[in-house]
């Protein structure tokens, strides 16, 4: 039985794989493994068409095909920087700083490499649709996926099936018996029944991200009520499309009956014409097939194999049904106008729900060369750091004034540039930022040079002395704010929210009051299409979570 789209997010939840390094990568017919080292632990991952799990265990490596050499030389050695599932669909996303591993586990799923751009750098298997393809050198396209928030709203779609259809598969039936939830038409729930049915899925998935990224179907309503004439229009659209699907369909039989027939019909029109269009002329045989006669017109309609056609006998069997196909084609192309047009207006009314700002005990930034910052966020998380979180190959830096956090650079071999953006990060987060200045000097040591005890004196929460030799950096106090395709808001060293984001600022000291909305202005016209109905959503006010002393301005 093949897994569903809860299944295997319990399983993606389940294991900590965000910060993992790929290890090596083994392909199997239309399977993979991804082995990674992650917090200690070896793990695998692995996918094929209808599963997707991660294990403790190692299987015995294969022969390498070459499709998984592929695999190795852009993925082996990186660092996971995220990985992802497509609302409930079986459609995973694993991106280092360099690459993705798109893993489309649905039934006749792939397995996709791309570049950061999503351009396909090579595919399991070249596929071709109208609406996408997966061709090395082309570019990625989702595929469309189901989203609970979209659907539950008012439908005449039983319950069950919407939540069949979104992912929680054979799961749709004990959700709603733990919700007390009859199945009934979505129209049909209340406001209580649908919260119920939702606390339930987040529930079963156990994980309270969900609810931010699946789950709310707030933003959703309110649209709707807000656009009554989209709900308009769109229901008008549906009606349209499934009219000119039905004529589609009965052309298709039309067509078929035809070709199948072609002697017998051929034989009809002979006879209507050798009977000077008087019924009562034709034999038994042909009447019985004859609905009516039009003289004036030279068309008949006649009934076979219970499919009811006109005719014209002035014109040439094998010409009429050549007409009929050029009708058909002509109702494709209608269908997919109508289409185009639904997807267009879904994409207008769709806004990706944001993950919520989760505090965190200690400031986590990355540099653009892939290498892990943690810096304290007060007193007590700067003693947590140093004496819980510090490794012995780890980089520490303090910016060179009296109050500011503790910045650990996770590296025993960090480049020039890490050394510079994590003394920058270090610099923007200290008591420098409040007080205005344009640059600071800032100083790295080794973890053995600091000690928490002192002759004579005491030592307060979050303070340590430092012995030896301080290696001074001067940093100037700039760093960059931006939002990612998913919606979220990141902040760090300039280059890496430029690379890791499709919109972003750089801000600096300032007592700009109205910088939160500054920022949100700057990014919509800094940002490329589509992301304009993502930033509308975000608050001003959330900004200031990212923002040393909640002051700045636009640099």
């Amino acid at each position: 039985m093949e897994m569903t789209g809860l299944d295997m997010r319990q399983c993606l939840m389940e294991k900590p794989l965000k910060s993992a390094r790929i290890e090596n990568i083994y392909h199997k017919n239309n399977s993979i493994s991804v082995r990674v080292y992650s917090h200690g632990k070896n793990y695998e991952i692995h996918a094929g068409l209808g599963y997707f799990f991660i294990s403790d265990r190692h299987e015995q490596a294969e022969s390498a095909t070459q499709f998984a050499m592929v695999m190795r030389k852009y993925l082996r050695g990186y660092v996971i920087k995220d990985i992802y599932q497509l609302g409930l669909d079986r459609v995973f996303i694993l991106e280092t700083e360099k690459n993705k591993l798109i893993l489309e586990v649905f039934r006749n799923g792939n397995i996709i490499l791309t570049n950061e751009s999503n351009k396909i750098i090579s595919v399991m298997r070249s596929q071709r649709w109208k609406s996408r393809e997966l061709i090395a050198g082309k570019n990625y396209k989702e595929p469309e996926y189901s989203d609970i928030t979209k659907i539950i709203p008012d439908t005449d779609n039983v319950i069950e099936a919407v939540l069949f259809k979104s992912g929680c598969g054979l799961h749709c039936k004990a959700i709603l018996k733990s919700a007390g939830v009859e199945n009934k038409p979505c129209s049909e729930l209340s406001k209580n029944e649908k919260e119920k049915i939702i606390a339930e899925i987040n529930r079963a998935i156990r994980d309270d991200k969900a609810k931010n990224e699946i789950f709310e179907s707030l933003y959703e309503n309110e649209q709707k009520q807000k656009n009554p004439e989209n709900d308009r229009i769109l229901s008008h659209q549906v009606r349209e499309l499934g009219k000119v699907r039905e004529e589609k369909k009965n052309l298709e039989k039309i067509i078929n009956t035809l070709n199948n027939n072609y002697s017998i019909v051929e034989e009809i029109i002979r006879q209507v014409i050798k009977s000077s269009w008087n019924k009562g002329n034709l034999d038994v045989v042909t009447r019985d097939f004859i609905l009516s006669m039009n003289p004036k017109t030279k068309s008949i309609k006649i009934s076979l194999e219970n499919m009811e056609m006109g005719l014209n006998v002035n014109r040439k069997l094998s010409t009429q049904i050549n007409d009929f196909y050029n009708l058909l084609k002509k109702y494709e192309n209608k269908i997919d106008k109508i289409q185009d047009i639904m997807n267009k207006n879904e994409d207008k009314k769709f806004v990706k729900r944001r993950q919520a700002y989760k505090k965190q005990k200690f400031r986590r930034f990355t540099t653009s060369d892939g290498i892990e910052i943690l810096m304290g966020k007060d007193a007590k998380s700067n003693e947590a750091l140093i004496k819980k979180n510090l490794q012995a190959d780890d980089i520490v830096f303090h910016a060179d004034v009296q109050g500011g956090a503790f910045t650990v650079l996770k590296s025993d071999k960090p480049t020039k540039t890490a050394l510079e953006e994590a003394a920058v990060l270090c610099a923007c987060f200290s008591k420098a930022w409040p007080m205005g200045l344009g640059s600071v000097n800032v100083y790295w040591v080794k973890p053995e040079q600091l000690d928490k005890r002192a002759m004579g004196e005491y030592i307060s929460t979050g303070a340590f002395v430092v012995h030896g030799k301080r290696n001074y950096m001067r940093a100037e106090l700039k760093f960059a704010l931006g939002i990612n395709r998913k919606g979220e808001i990141i902040s760090g060293p300039i280059k890496y929210v430029e690379k890791n984001s499709q919109s972003f600022v750089v801000l600096q000291p300032g007592e700009d009051r109205n910088i939160g909305k500054k920022i949100r202005q700057q990014l919509l016209k800094n940002s490329s299409d589509g992301m304009e109905e993502i930033i509308n959503v975000i608050k001003p006010s959330e900004f200031f979570n990212f923002i040393p002393s909640r002051k700045a301005s636009l640099a």
